[in-house]
């Protein structure tokens, strides 16, 4: 969707707005101008009428148009200090303190408590042969930029751009104007103001404001020519500098042909109600104000030739209601050399002006909307993107922008998820009737074999039963203890005297019960043998045999291999019980032999 971009240039006198729409491309859709709304403060200044503001635009744009658009305002003329100071170079952060603190003592009028502090770095440039940082500091006051932002509080917007015009100004200028050692220079002569402009390389790098405008020269031929503020205001649009073959120095000659220019008049009757001035002698009142205009402008040029070490000034761009005037910028060029242009924002912009708008060809051919077109082509449009102009809109709300386009984002992100889930979900809720359908095309085939089907069932249980004792069988032999290494051990601590007749194995405990033929010495010899085999086993501690019963002596001598052997008691079969503690390990993992397998191996 294209963004809607409104320029909106608040003059002493006229009101310009322009709109552009940028997508692909960016166009202009309309333009208008309006008498600004003035009221005068309790403090006998003058100043824009808030409330009435918006309701002198709405005739041209609906106020839910400003709603849905990005909005640029300039701030007066008169409201605005520049200074262009060189720093050493450091980093950006360090540089636009360092520049703001520089300007705040330089500046006159001396800095106070309303006044807010912009700066825009223009670039390295040499000074003395020193590489130095250049850097413009625009200075204006607190109130000025709060009135902008209560002009739109009513509609719940706010601009996204408060900034001077003159300092986006050069970005409409035509490139070929811009060079390595040349300067332009930007006039715009308005009603109340001569603002007088300098830039380099794209880049304003100084300003003046001069309170003379047209008004001025308006009320000056009103008086000298006993005509009404509007009939000269109306004479100044019709001839604006007309063009004489009188010498202007030579004011003897063009009085007298005044005067002879008069009394012909005179004798004439009128041709229509229309009011009546002599062009000569309108071309001689010119003359005072524009060798004053030349005068500032030379002024200004001595004072920047000064200061830039000898850069060149070649071109004059003008824009304004003066540039409207007819011959004006033909004179002032042929009183201060170079080249003298009108700046036309949109001579290479395509416009698509479909309503009906009697501004439609000023906006085309003329310079009066340069500074609302330079406003709106300013405009920030990536979010988030760094600024390369000044811009005095208040933090908080810059903020506020912030936040509510990351959560118009995060509204969109959701937007489409939910999308994404409908989607899916209708998706799914085709694949779940389809699966329906299926389903009761098997049922039906189904219902024919149900008793196979059963059976089946019945099968089906059995063989999860069978498949839940067998997991469990396993869990169990996984689980189980590895008796094969202690079993061994026993075996082989087992005397071939004793015959083992019982043996229980739990988790960490055996308990056996054997039997042997001998008498009672040897009975408990076998016994001490058997279990000092098995203590060194390291699989069975905390033996205990209980003591074999006892029995009257009787003595006996015996031979045996040709020795005689004396035994107290007779040999017979005599039971004992043993238990003790196991160590029983774990079964070994799969592939894994114990230790008594390879020892068997």
């Amino acid at each position: 969707m294209a963004d809607q971009l409104f320029g909106i240039d608040i003059g002493s006198k006229y009101t310009k707005v322009v709109v552009l729409e940028h997508g692909v491309k960016t166009r202009l859709v309309n333009g208008f101008l309006f008498p600004t709304p003035i009221k005068v403060s309790k403090g006998g200044d003058k100043e824009v009428d808030t409330e009435l503001f918006l309701g002198a635009m709405s005739p041209f744009i609906p106020a839910e148009s400003l709603r849905r658009a990005k909005i640029a305002v300039n701030l007066p003329p008169m409201s605005i200090t520049a200074l262009s100071v060189f720093l050493p170079l450091m980093s950006r952060k360090e540089l636009s303190y360092a520049a703001i603190n520089e300007a705040k003592q330089k500046m006159i009028p001396v800095a106070g408590p309303n006044h807010i502090f912009d700066c825009l770095f223009l670039g390295e440039t040499m000074v003395n042969k020193i590489p130095r940082a250049e850097v413009l500091v625009i200075r204006t006051e607190k109130f000025y930029v709060q009135r902008i932002i209560e002009i739109f509080k009513s509609i719940n917007e706010h601009p996204a751009l408060i900034s001077p015009a003159s300092t986006i100004l050069p970005n409409i200028v035509p490139k070929e104007a811009w060079g390595k050692d040349r300067a332009a220079v930007i006039v715009d002569i308005g009603a109340s103001y001569l603002k007088i402009m300098i830039c380099s390389a794209a880049h304003m790098v100084f300003m003046r404001n001069i309170v003379f405008g047209l008004e001025d020269i308006i009320q000056d031929f009103a008086r000298q020519l006993n005509l009404k503020v509007p009939e000269a205001e109306e004479a100044v649009k019709r001839h604006g500098v007309p063009e004489v073959a009188f010498d202007p120095k030579d004011k003897v000659a063009i009085a007298e042909e005044i005067m002879r220019q008069k009394y012909e008049a005179s004798l004439e009757e009128p041709s229509s109600q229309a009011v009546q001035v002599n062009l000569l002698e309108l071309r001689l009142l010119w003359q005072p104000h524009i060798e004053r205009i030349a005068q500032e402008l030379r002024r200004s040029f001595v004072f920047y030739n000064e200061r830039s070490e000898g850069r060149k000034i070649e071109q004059l761009f003008f824009i304004g209601g003066g540039s409207y005037i007819k011959n004006l910028r033909k004179i002032l060029s042929s009183h201060v050399g170079g080249e003298c242009k009108e700046v036309l924002p949109f001579a290479h912009i395509p416009h698509e002006i479909t309503i009906d708008n009697k501004f439609k060809e000023e906006i085309v051919s003329s310079a009066i909307f340069a500074s609302a077109a330079s406003l709106a082509f300013g405009i920030p449009l990536k979010k988030g993107a760094k600024e390369v102009q000044i811009n005095f809109l208040p933090v908080e709300i810059k903020q506020k922008a912030a936040i509510a386009s990351r959560r118009m984002i995060l509204l969109i992100i959701g937007f489409c998820l939910i999308g994404v889930f409908l989607l899916a979900g209708g998706q799914l809720f085709l694949s779940n009737q389809m699966v329906k359908w299926n389903i009761r095309a098997v049922e039906k085939k189904l219902s024919k074999v149900k008793r196979v089907s059963e059976d089946l069932k019945v099968m089906d249980q059995y063989q999860a039963k069978i498949k839940q004792l067998s997991q469990q069988i396993d869990d169990l032999i996984k689980s189980r203890p590895d008796f094969n290494l202690p079993l061994n051990d026993l075996a082989k601590a087992l005397p071939e005297e004793i015959i083992l007749n019982k043996c229980l194995f739990t988790a960490n405990k055996i308990e056996l019960e054997a039997s042997m033929f001998a008498d009672y010495e040897e009975a408990n010899k076998f016994i001490s043998d058997f279990k000092n085999k098995l203590a060194k086993t390291g699989y069975f501690s905390n033996i205990t045999v209980p003591a074999i019963e006892l029995e009257a002596i009787s003595p006996e001598l015996s031979s045996g291999g040709g020795q005689e052997k004396l035994r107290l008691t007779q040999p017979k079969d005599r039971n004992f019980k043993l238990s003790a503690d196991v160590a029983v390990p774990k079964t070994p993992a799969a592939g894994v032999s114990s230790a008594a397998d390879k020892e068997g191996l």
